[in-house]
């Protein structure tokens, strides 16, 4: 029989794994650095179970087997010595079982599947040095001598044994299952019933999802007790320990985000509602933020989101402040009632607003008061806001319009986690302004135009110039605001998403707007010389 170095039990008698039913809840996945954890615990293994005891090798055997008679007590041949060692091997093989349980589940894994193999020669050796161990063992009067040698001589494949943990790890492993939500107000606006503007229509834009606990194998664990077993025999019994994971925010919590915690809105002028293009400017903007869901950490840029205001992509002209601080036309005009109005919203909401901008005057106070307005222009001037909070913020813009069809307010809605103090009472903000500089304008510029120009401006005669007089910019006083982020508690919810009264439980200063100021601009021209009344032409009276 030739000889080998190494003996595996390939004969059919392998313990096969049984079949275990798959864990019901979804797997986790079994995270890559745990094969590189058990390295240094395997090679422990396989020193402590191969190398407990020395082993001795066979000395050089001379073809004819005549040195291994001589060196054998037992006065077997090398033939038979090896057979009685391969015969044992193939007994201690076949009891080679790992065993791990969790519940009433349980994963084995017998030589085969551990690759396990025992040196057949280096048995031998140390075998054949040791009186009658071999012969005995042949006999029946001492099996356990020669099994011991054998037990201690077994070494496993290190992936095998790292892969039989991770089969059993991906079996039992189950991902925490986060709650879900899903916000979709297309077909849905606050205000859906003109008629009954109080009844809230929200709650349908929201579609929520439980959680599930998730569970994890306490795989360190594993690794000691497999390796506490091993070191005592090649029959190793691992009962597991499974760490739950809970999803980081309940179904309950999720559900609170929903919650409506302002209604911002902004009213469109009379003579705003006449120019179609601006409204058209506005909706277009807004729907952009239409269904807007800001996870914590993100943040949104407002010219990035409408991009470039040009007329290939839909954009109208209406009236913007040019650079002379006067009215023109121009592509995307209106569009800042729309970031006012989302400005005030995300404020609100406690969004860390982060780039906003003043307008060259004060706008829009009627609806937010001074100091919260927001003026954008490509590329120079930008509304950015963070969600700094802990949950997701959630926007539904849209028109209002009045029972003539007409829009009449912008509108923009922004559900989150109501903000709550120590003892859980729920808080809302309000910004309050202060004027802390006001001053006047510059004397007034005159400019002389032609009698034929600017006949669009309404003209009145200036008697101490003796000119007739037009005004092509008004003069705007320089006014700076200071303006504070407040909370309140025990507010009244006067209106759906609009909140009152209420006590002052923080303060915190939020930002300083300065409203530059700039003279009025004064068109004049010539007093129109007065046409003098043509004389009536004498009548010769008629014939008689």
């Amino acid at each position: 029989m030739a000889q080998r170095n190494s003996y595996s039990k390939k004969n059919g008698r392998t313990n096969k794994k049984p079949s275990s039913s798959k864990n019901a809840s979804p797997q986790y996945g079994h995270k890559k650095g745990n094969g590189g954890n058990i390295g240094w615990v395997l090679l422990l293994i396989v020193v402590i179970a191969a190398g407990v005891m020395g082993v001795l090798y066979l000395k050089d055997l001379n073809s004819d087997g005549a040195s291994a008679k001589s060196s054998n007590p037992s006065n077997l041949t090398q033939e038979e010595a090896t057979t009685i060692v391969e015969t044992a091997a193939d007994d201690v093989l076949s009891k080679v079982s790992v065993t791990f349980r969790y519940g009433d589940k349980s994963w084995n894994f017998g030589a085969d599947d551990l690759q396990a193999t025992i040196d057949v020669q280096k048995v031998l050796a140390e075998a054949s040095q040791s009186g009658n161990v071999l012969q005995d063992y042949q006999s029946q009067q001492d099996t356990q001598t020669l099994s011991l040698m054998l037990s201690k001589a077994i070494t496993v494949d290190r992936q095998a044994l790292v892969d039989a943990l991770s089969e059993v790890q991906k079996e039992i492993d189950n991902p925490v299952v986060e709650p879900t939500i899903v916000f979709d107000p297309s077909e849905y606006d606050y205000f859906e019933d003109k008629n009954t503007p109080d009844v809230d229509m929200s709650r349908d834009m929201f579609t929520l999802t439980e959680g599930q606990i998730g569970y994890k194998m306490d795989y360190d664990d594993a690794l000691q007790q497999l390796s506490d077993a091993l070191s005592m025999g090649w029959t190793a019994e691992v009962t597991l320990k499974v760490v739950e994971a809970y999803p980081t925010i309940t179904k309950d919590e999720l559900e609170e985000c929903t919650t409506l915690v302002f209604h911002s809105f902004s009213k469109i002028s009379s003579d705003n509602k006449k120019d179609s293009d601006r409204t058209h400017n506005i909706r277009k903007a807004i729907g952009f933020y239409k269904g807007l869901v800001l996870m914590p950490g993100e943040i949104i840029s407002y010219n990035e989101t409408l991009g470039e205001r040009t007329k290939r992509s839909g954009w109208l002209e209406a009236n913007t402040i040019n650079q002379e601080k006067m009215l023109e036309k121009a592509l995307g005009g209106g569009i800042c009632q729309a970031a006012t109005t989302i400005f005030n919203a995300a404020y609100m909401a406690n969004a860390n607003v982060t780039n906003h901008h003043p307008h060259s005057w004060p706008a829009y106070y009627n609806d937010f008061g001074y100091g919260m307005d927001a003026m954008v222009n490509w590329p120079t001037h930008d509304l950015i806001f963070k969600n700094d909070t802990e949950y997701p913020i959630f926007f539904n813009t849209y028109f209002w319009y009045d029972t003539y069809g007409v829009a009449g307010y912008v509108d923009v809605d922004v559900y989150t986690m109501p903000q709550k103090d120590a003892e859980e009472n729920i808080l809302h903000i309000r910004p309050e302004y202060k004027n802390i500089e006001t001053l006047d304008p510059e004397q007034p510029i005159y400019q002389e135009v032609g009698v034929d120009e600017y006949l669009d401006l309404v003209w009145t005669l200036d008697s101490e110039k003796n000119k007739m007089v037009a005004t092509l910019r008004e003069a705007r006083p320089l006014k700076k605001y200071s303006v504070d982020k407040v909370w309140y508690k025990d507010c009244v919810e006067a209106a759906p998403g609009v909140f009152e009264g209420g006590v002052e439980v923080d303060r915190k200063y939020s930002h300083t707007y300065t409203y530059k100021s700039f003279p009025a601009i004064i068109l004049t021209k010539p007093v129109p010389v007065a046409t003098p009344t043509p004389e009536p032409t004498p009548d010769g009276g008629a014939s008689g």
